[in-house]
C-alpha cells in the first residue's frame, strides 16, 4: 500500500510524545482556523501525567511544539488549495 510505504518511522522512546500531542490536539482552541496549543495546556497536559524533571519536560515541549508547528503548516496548505 502506497500509505505505509512513505510513512516514517515513530522509534518506540517517541510514542509518549506522539501520545501527547494527540491527547492535546482534542483541546485545541480553533477561531478563523486552527490555533496553536497553548504553553498552558501543554504544561497542565506534563501535570496531569506525572512528567517531572526539567530536562525530560523540556524534551516533552520542544518535540510537543515542533509537531504542532508542522500540523499547522500542514492545515495551512489543506486551507490554501480548497
Amino acid at each position: 500500500m502506497p500509505f505505509f510505504e512513505n510513512a516514517p518511522v515513530l522509534y518506540s522512546d517517541l510514542w509518549p510524545v506522539w501520545n501527547a500531542f494527540a491527547q492535546l490536539c482534542s483541546r485545541r482552541q480553533s477561531g478563523f482556523g486552527p490555533c496553536p496549543l497553548s504553553m498552558g495546556d501543554i504544561v497542565l497536559w506534563l501535570d496531569e501525567n506525572g512528567i517531572s524533571g526539567t530536562g525530560r519536560r523540556r524534551w516533552y515541549i520542544k518535540l510537543i511544539i515542533a509537531l504542532d508547528n508542522h500540523w499547522l503548516k500542514k492545515a495551512g496548505e489543506k486551507e490554501d488549495q480548497k
